[in-house]
């Protein structure tokens, strides 16, 4: 970017305001053009329905809608009684919203949430690298990155969109408050991580994770670390109301199981070592940008942003790999500039190029290779959101009116949904509570304020009934023996569950066992999904 002093008389002549408003002016446009572009990527897969989760959100909404202003005790999704214990912000946003949106409320909130993470995140980088190359080759990188947006668009993005962008705020503004010692940065911060803690429990985490990292970067004297007390302080006092009453009608059990679903710092390890990140699906350059990065600041003994990547990724195994991705674009910036830098400069130290490569004139050169990184990223953008093993796809409307189906023929049963997906992102399981108002057995979402003991089970028990997709009525009676559960109907989903280029159909070798099984009687066949009624008890 030109300064005063380094471009063209016609710059230098210009009084430092009339300079000064050219430059914000222009670092405006280009961040509004990164969010134009951002807003694209995030809403490419769009469906009419909230993408995979969001299931037992939505329930809670309207659970809140009953009780409006106060909040529940306990939600009313899938019979469990579990405790309302989740931060309510989200809540509180989308029952406000509701009644304007509908459930359109599950698709609004977490893409324009998501989208407003990309400003954030510019001026969190730029706080941390000033007006330079890194700092806009970083707000491309965080735009474009699949996982800063693919868990974020989804349904369940009602929390954790609003959850990422309060916390990048808040590291904005924490910044300020250590590195400029700005007297309103200090309520300011306070307050957006007040927020925060009231928004997302594991954004809260990655706050508090970033928030130590900065503060050992930038904290050396009494000052700044009264500062950050202070700023705690108010945080505290924000969130005090919701937590006293959490345990106020459930103690702290909910609190504390939640916490307890981490898988735990080896799993962590494992996808820092595999660079399991950036989420792409397809040439991850963004993910090799970032390796750069991530070396030059080690040689370079810039040790705060790969630290605080790795204690991202160890100490929040279970979401760290989402919000790592915020220092992840940062090294991704990084090591795009240092591509764009030395390559053009080894180019013009050797020898002449070869007549077929004469155009590549090391002043060209920068422009060729920033051209085809930014393309092969935004190809990855949209294409890994075609990948089969992409989380976010939406129920359709086939498979929702079958599950409507469900409820209406036996609203008290209790059913089997059985599908292959994993439990996180197996759409028909959680939304099916919901959307049919009957009981699903195995369904985990909502277990995790029972304890981490139930939890654990949940989860063990969702991954044992996905064998039984294509066995027969033999493995549906093993797995309610082993782990204690009745139920009276199976529901099975047809059509694909993964997207276009996913399974055709689910689970076609139990619906055709369980069509010629006496135990069993068909009460439903329509294109999205086959109900079967028990017959054996």
């Amino acid at each position: 970017m030109m300064v005063a002093g380094s471009g063209s008389g016609a710059i230098t002549s210009r009084p430092p305001d009339a300079s000064r408003s050219l430059r914000v002016g222009r670092e405006l446009a280009v961040v509004v053009g990164l969010t134009v572009v951002g807003w694209f990527v995030r809403t490419a897969s769009m469906a009419d329905f909230p993408l995979n989760d969001g299931g037992l959100f939505y329930r809670m909404v309207l659970d809140l809608q009953e009780t409006w202003p106060a909040l529940p005790e306990t939600t009313t999704y899938n019979g469990l009684d579990a405790p309302f214990a989740y931060p309510p912000l989200g809540f509180y946003l989308g029952a406000v919203l509701h009644g304007w949106l509908g459930m359109d409320v599950m698709r609004a909130i977490p893409i324009a949430a998501s989208v407003l993470t990309i400003p954030a995140f510019f001026l969190l980088a730029r706080g941390l690298h000033g007006n330079g190359a890194v700092t806009w080759a970083a707000t491309i990188a965080f735009s474009l990155m699949p996982r800063t947006f693919e868990w974020m668009t989804m349904g369940g993005g009602l929390t954790r969109a609003p959850g990422l962008l309060l916390a990048i705020v808040a590291l904005w503004l924490a910044h300020r408050m250590l590195v400029r010692r700005d007297r309103w940065s200090v309520v300011a911060s306070g307050v957006s991580a007040g927020l925060v803690i009231l928004t997302h429990p594991q954004a809260t985490l990655f706050l508090l994770i970033s928030g130590v990292a900065f503060l050992i970067a930038f904290g050396r004297d009494r000052e700044t670390v009264t500062r950050a007390v202070a700023a705690l302080a108010i945080a505290a006092a924000i969130a005090a109301p919701w937590v006293v009453s959490v345990l106020a009608n459930h103690g702290p059990g909910p609190l504390l199981s939640a916490s307890a679903t981490q898988p735990g710092p080896f799993i962590g390890l494992l996808s820092l070592f595999a660079f399991e990140i950036t989420g792409s699906r397809l040439f991850d350059v963004l993910g090799l940008l970032a390796a750069i990065g991530f070396l030059v600041a080690i040689l370079r003994r810039q040790w705060l942003v790969p630290a605080w990547l790795v204690a991202l990724m160890v100490l929040d195994s279970r979401g760290g790999a989402t919000y790592a991705a915020v220092p992840a674009a940062m090294l991704a910036g990084s090591g795009a500039v240092e591509l764009l830098v030395r390559l053009p400069a080894l180019w013009s130290g050797s020898a002449a190029p070869s007549k077929p490569l004469a155009f590549l004139r090391s002043d060209r050169l920068p422009v060729a290779i920033g051209a085809i990184l930014l393309t092969l990223a935004l190809i990855d953008a949209i294409g890994s959101q075609q990948a089969p093993d992409w989380r976010g796809f939406a129920l359709t409307e086939d498979q929702r009116s079958a599950i409507v189906e469900a409820g209406e023929l036996a609203p008290d049963g209790d059913y089997l949904v059985v599908t292959e997906r994993f439990w996180a992102v197996d759409a028909t399981s959680e939304w099916f509570p919901t959307l049919a108002g009957a009981h699903s057995a195995a369904t985990v979402q909502g277990r995790e304020w029972l304890g981490a003991g139930e939890f654990r089970t949940a989860v063990e028990a969702s991954e044992a009934l996905r064998e039984c997709a294509n066995a027969g009525s033999a493995c549906l009676s093993e797995w309610s023996t082993t782990w204690d559960k009745a139920f009276t109907h199976v529901f099975i989903p047809k059509g694909s569950l993964s997207g276009p280029l996913g399974e055709e159909d689910c689970c076609t070798g139990l619906r055709l066992l369980l069509a010629g099984d006496a135990g069993y009687s068909m009460i439903h066949d329509g294109p999205g999904g086959t109900i079967f009624e028990r017959r054996d008890g």
